[in-house]
């Protein structure tokens, strides 16, 4: 035990002198390393809070469901039950918007009236607009809200089904890449940090 402490003792003592033959080669050395060791973990920290916040963000999905341009109106009212049935365990919301209903608010918000007269007939289709209650901005949930998306792709005399939500499951694969990236970077930093010390 004796050796053993002496041993440290010599060692602290050779650390001291080279401390103070150059003290800011020393301090360089330690802000070095401390920055190294630092970057990763605090980027980690930072991604770890961020995560709950995003899966406890609430948000409506909106699904835009456009009809072929050759389904009968009478085909498209059709459609209603059968989409009210498949957001029927969240609670959706089924709004029908005839094709001139959304002319007209195109023609509204566009400014596009001169524009959209010489078309001749009506180049927008019946559609559906789907509103489901709050979902989290998780993978999962947003997994959730493109399957719901797919049952209606099926239905017969659907062109287009439109998801506003995909941002959410965009987010949560961008969270997990940095997380990765920054546990990658963690690992390379701490074995180039030790490997220096030693």
């Amino acid at each position: 035990m004796k050796n053993l402490l002496r041993q440290h003792g010599f060692a602290i003592g050779g650390a001291l002198v080279h401390l103070r033959k150059s003290p800011g080669g020393f301090l360089f050395n330690v802000i070095v390393v401390a920055i190294a060791l630092a970057l990763p973990f605090t980027g980690l920290t930072l991604l770890e809070n961020v995560r709950p916040m995003s899966g406890q963000m609430s948000v409506d999905p909106e699904i835009s469901v456009f009809t072929t341009v050759d389904t009968t109106p009478e085909q498209a009212r059709a459609l209603e039950p059968q989409l009210r049935q498949i957001v029927a365990a969240h609670n959706g919301r089924v709004t029908f918007v005839p094709r001139d209903q959304a002319l007209d608010a195109l023609k509204d918000k566009s400014g596009l009236t001169d524009v959209l007269e010489t078309l001749g007939e009506n180049p927008l289709p019946d559609s559906y607009v789907v509103k489901l209650d709050s979902f989290g901005a998780s993978s999962a949930q947003a997994a959730e809200v493109e399957a719901i998306a797919t049952q209606m792709r099926a239905l017969p005399n659907i062109d287009t089904v439109q998801v506003d939500s995909a941002w959410v499951k965009r987010l949560a694969a961008l969270l997990g890449v940095l997380r990765l990236a920054l546990l990658l970077l963690a690992v390379t930093l701490g074995m180039v940090v030790i490997a220096v010390v030693f």
